[in-house]
C-alpha cells in the first residue's frame, strides 16, 4: 500500500512542565505522525491518537508519542528497529519486517465530490473523469488506478512533503480543503480523509468508495497495528486490549467518519462491500513517473513565486537526480540554505540514506560542517543513520570529528550513545577519539553501557577505548552495567580489563551499585571477581568540576526529529548522579543554615545561578520579573528555551511533542512563579524531597531532570518561563495554577 504518511515514534523520558517520578506502569511508546490529520498531530486530535489513549488505558498504563512523518525512508528501521517505540499504529496488516496485529478495520479510497456539483460517479472509466480537475496523492493506489484509466493530464498531485506538522497545506488532506474551496472538482483520496471532511468538519461533500472501482489495483486495505517482530507479547496483550476496548474503538472511527469496509477477519466490520482477492498485476512499465517533475512545470512554480530552496529540497526528498541538478547547475539555488525544517540539502539526503545525492551535493560545494538548527552537524547525522559510507564521505572532505552539538555530543558520541556500531567502527577508522569526553565527562564507551549496546561497546571496546575511565563523579563504564543489571555487558567489560575494585568519589564501587539496584546477576558476577590493580585510567577522579557536576544528570540534545533519549539510559544516568551527589551535598551542609535558622537573604539585583538563587529565596517568594507581553523578553525567552534543548522534549513553543505540554492548564506540581522556578532548576525527584506533591496528571509521567546548571543564570531561567507563558493556551483562570479556593 503506497498511502503515504503514517507513524513517528513514542518518546521516552523527559517530563514537561512538572511530570513526577512514575510509580505506574511504563507509559506506551506509539509512533505518530507529527503532520497527519485525520490520522493524528503533535496536538493529539487524530484518530490515532485517541485510539492510542484507550488501548493504552485498557493496558493499565499512559501513552507517549515519538513523532516522524511517515515519508520519511527507512520508517521501521528507524523506528521500531531502533528501540524508538513499541507500536506502530495503522499499519497495512500485510506491512513487512514488523509483527502485526489481527487487523483491526478495513477501509477504502474514496472519490469525494462537492454535494452540489451534481456529479454523480459510479466508475474510474467515466469520461468526465478526464477533463475535470481531479486532485490525486503523488504515491496512492488511486492515482494509479486512475492513470491505468486514462486520467493522468487533467490531475492535480499533491506532492510528499517531509513538513506538514509544520505547513498545514503540505498535509495530504489538504486536498480535501481545496475541493471544498472549489479549487478542484474531485479528490480522488484516502476514504478517511474524505469521510473527516464530512462527519467531523461538515463540509458538504458525497464520497462514493473506490474499491469496487479498479480489478487489478487493490484500493481497499486492512488495518493493523505493529510492533517489533519477535514481540509476541507485546502483540498478544495489545490484541487483548483491543478486544476489551472494541466498542470504544468502533465509535471513534464512526466519530471520525472512517468508511469501513465488510470485513470478517477484522476486530471492527463496517457495511461497505467488499472487493475481495485482487488479480495479480501484469508486469508492465510503470505508467506513473513518481520522482519526476518537468522542467517547464518546475519554471512555472519558481515563476509563480515558489521558493528555489524548498523546491530543491523537496527535489532532494523525491530522490530525483535530474530536477537537483536543474536547481543547482541551472537556478543557482543556494546548496547551504536551510529549510522550513531547519536542514539543509546535504542534512535532508543524508537522513534518506542517500549517498549519490550527497555526493552530488559535496561536490557541488555544500558545506559538510553547516549545522542544522539544532546544532547538529551532518557528520552527526550521519552516525545517527549508521552509515559508514556517508561516514567516509564527509570525513573524506573535511567533516570535523571533534564537533559538538549544543550540549556536548560528538559525532562518537551519537554513534556510541545509541548502539550504531556500524558507525561506531566507521568513525574510529576516520580518526575519531574513541575517549573524547561529553558532558560531565563520559566516555563514548559509558554512554554505549548506558544505552545498553553490546555491540558498540564491543566495538569501542576493539578500538582501545578506555574501559576504566571514569567521569568527573568517578563513574566508570562497569559501574554504569552494575546499575542497571546488564549482566552481559559487565562481564565484557571485566574481560576488557575493567577493574571492580574502582570506587566512586563517595566509596562506592561497581558492586556497591549493584546491590543498591539489587541487580543480582551483576551481584554474583562481582562477587566472584577479582580485583585488578594497575587499572589503565584514573582520569576524572580528581577533578575540580566534580562538584559542580554532582548531581546534575547528562542530558544530550536530540533534535526534534531524532529524540530517541533511551529512558534506561537517562534512568541510569540520573541514578548514578543522584548517588554521587550525596558527597556534594554532604559538603554544602557545612555552609548552609543551621536548622530553624532563616536563608541568607538574595540579592535580587544579581545574577545566581538558578539553583543558588532558588536555595537562597524563602519558598513563596520567587517571583517573575518579566511579563509575557514584553516582545524582547519573549523573543530572549525563545532562545535561551532552544539553547537549553527544552524544545527537544516540549516542542518548539513549548506545546508538548514527545513529552506533556507546557502551554496548557495542567501543572503538575503547581503554575505559580516559585514552584516552576524550583521545579526546572531542582528537578521533579529533588522537589517532591522538598515537600512538593503531584497536583495535576498528564498522559506522560517521568522524572523532570534538573537543569539549573544546564540554564546559565537565574534571570535566563526567568526569560524562559516568560517565553512559555506567552504561548499559554489554557483557561485564564488557570494561567498561574490553580485560584486560590478552587477545588
Amino acid at each position: 500500500m503506497n498511502i503515504t504518511t503514517r507513524c513517528a515514534l513514542a518518546l521516552l523520558l523527559c517530563a514537561a512542565g512538572g511530570t513526577a517520578a512514575a510509580a505506574e506502569a511504563p507509559a506506551l511508546r506509539v509512533c505518530i505522525d507529527p503532520g497527519n490529520l485525520p490520522m493524528s498531530n503533535d496536538k493529539g486530535e487524530g484518530f490515532e491518537n485517541k485510539i492510542a489513549e484507550v488501548r493504552a488505558k485498557a493496558m493499565g498504563t499512559g501513552v507517549q508519542y515519538y513523532y516522524r512523518p511517515f515519508v520519511e525512508r527507512g520508517l521501521t528501521r528507524t523506528t521500531l528497529d531502533a528501540d524508538e517505540c513499541d507500536l506502530m499504529p495503522d499499519m497495512p496488516a500485510d506491512a513487512e519486517r514488523v509483527l502485526t496485529t489481527m487487523p483491526l478495520y478495513r477501509t477504502t479510497f474514496v472519490l469525494a465530490t462537492r454535494s452540489d456539483s451534481g456529479l454523480d460517479l459510479k466508475n474510474l472509466d467515466d469520461a468526465r473523469l478526464k477533463t475535470l480537475k481531479v486532485g490525486v496523492y503523488q504515491t496512492s493506489a488511486i492515482r494509479e488506478a486512475l492513470a491505468q484509466h486514462g486520467v493522468m493530464n487533467n490531475t492535480v498531485i499533491h506532492y510528499l512533503s517531509h513538513d506538514a506538522d509544520l505547513v498545514p497545506e503540505h498535509q495530504p488532506v489538504y486536498q480535501m480543503q481545496e475541493l471544498v474551496d472549489r479549487k478542484i472538482d474531485v479528490a480522488a483520496v484516502w476514504g478517511p480523509f474524505a469521510g473527516y471532511f464530512k462527519t467531523k468538519l461538515n463540509q458538504p461533500v458525497t464520497l462514493v468508495p473506490a474499491n469496487l472501482m479498479d480489478d487489478a489495483v487493490p484500493m481497499e486495505f486492512d488495518m493493523a497495528l505493529a510492533v517489533k517482530m519477535r514481540n509476541r507479547g507485546l502483540r498478544d496483550k495489545v490484541e487483548a486490549a483491543m478486544k476489551q476496548s472494541r466498542d470504544q474503538l468502533r465509535a471513534i472511527l464512526v466519530d471520525y467518519g472512517v468508511p469501513l469496509v465488510k470485513c470478517d477477519g477484522c476486530l471492527i466490520s463496517g457495511d461497505l462491500p467488499a472487493h475481495g482477492p485482487y488479480e495479480q498485476p501484469k508486469p508492465q512499465k510503470p505508467v506513473v513517473a513518481e520522482s519526476s517533475v518537468p522542467v517547464a512545470e518546475l519554471e512555472d512554480w519558481l515563476k509563480h513565486g515558489a521558493d528555489p530552496v524548498t523546491e530543491l529540497n523537496n527535489a532532494i526528498i523525491a530522490d530525483d537526480p535530474a530536477r537537483v541538478a536543474y536547481l543547482v547547475e541551472k537556478k543557482h539555488v543556494d546548496v547551504n540554505a536551510l529549510d522550513l525544517q531547519g536542514y539543509s540539502p546535504l542534512l535532508n539526503a543524508i537522513r534518506r540514506n542517500s549517498l549519490p545525492m550527497s555526493r552530488y551535493l559535496v561536490e557541488h560545494k555544500a558545506d559538510v560542517n553547516r549545522r542544522d538548527s539544532d546544532g547538529w552537524t551532518p557528520l552527526m547525522t550521519a552516525a545517527w543513520m549508521d552509515d559508514a559510507e556517508l561516514v567516509q564521505l564527509l570525513v573524506a572532505h573535511k567533516a570535523d570529528l571533534k564537533a559538538k552539538g549544543p550540549n556536548g555530543l560528538t559525532p562518537m558520541g551519537v554513534a556510541a550513545q545509541y548502539g550504531k556500531q556500524v558507525a561506531v567502527v566507521a568513525l574510529v577508522k576516520a580518526g575519531a577519539d574513541v575517549d573524547q569526553r561529553i558532558g560531565s565527562g563520559y566516555t563514548p564507551l559509558m554512554l554505549a553501557v548506558a544505552g545498553r549496546s553490546d555491540e558498540a561497546a564491543r566495538a569501542l571496546l576493539d578500538h582501545g577505548a578506555d574501559v576504566n575511565a571514569r567521569n568527573s563523579g568517578g563513574i566508570t563504564p562497569l559501574m554504569i552495567a552494575a546499575s542497571s543489571n546488564q549482566a552481559g555487558l559487565a562481564q565484557m567489560l571485566i574481560q576488557s580489563g575493567a577493574d571492580p575494585a574502582l570506587k566512586d568519589e563517595t566509596g562506592k564501587t561497581a558492586l556497591g551499585f549493584a546491590r543498591d539496584k539489587d541487580s543480582q546477576e551483576v551481584i554474583k558476577l562481582l562477587e566472584g571477581a577479582a580485583p585488578r590493580t594497575g587499572s589503565r585510567s584514573e582520569s576524572g577522579s580528581g577533578s575540580t568540576a566534580a562538584a559542580s557536576a554532582r548531581g546534575t544528570s547528562f542530558e544530550p540534545f536530540i533534535p526534534r526529529r531524532y529524540f530517541v533519549l533511551n529512558k534506561t539510559m537517562c534512568g541510569i544516568i540520573v541514578a548514578l548522579s543522584v548517588a554521587t551527589s550525596a558527597c556534594a551535598q554532604d559538603k554544602a551542609s557545612s555552609s548552609a543554615p543551621a536548622p530553624g535558622a532563616a536563608p541568607a537573604a538574595a540579592d535580587a539585583g544579581a545574577t545566581m545561578t538558578p539553583v543558588d538563587r532558588a536555595k537562597a529565596t524563602p519558598k513563596g517568594q520567587l517571583k517573575n520579573p518579566y511579563k509575557d507581553d514584553n516582545a524582547a523578553v519573549v523573543a530572549e525567552g525563545q532562545k535561551l528555551f532552544m539553547h537549553a534543548g527544552c524544545n527537544g522534549c516540549h516542542g518548539g513553543n513549548g506545546g508538548g511533542g514527545m513529552c506533556p505540554p507546557l502551554t496548557n492548564d495542567t501543572w503538575v506540581y503547581g503554575g505559580d512563579d516559585d514552584t516552576l522556578f524550583r521545579l526546572v532548576s531542582f528537578g521533579s525527584d529533588e522537589l517532591q524531597k522538598q515537600g512538593y506533591s503531584r497536583k495535576g496528571h498528564e498522559n506522560v509521567v517521568g522524572p523532570m531532570p534538573p537543569h539549573g546548571t544546564i540554564v546559565k543564570s537565574d534571570d535566563d531561567l526567568w526569560k524562559i518561563i516568560t517565553f512559555i507563558r506567552s504561548n499559554y493556551h489554557g483557561s485564564p483562570d488557570h494561567k498561574f495554577g490553580d485560584p486560590v479556593g478552587a477545588p
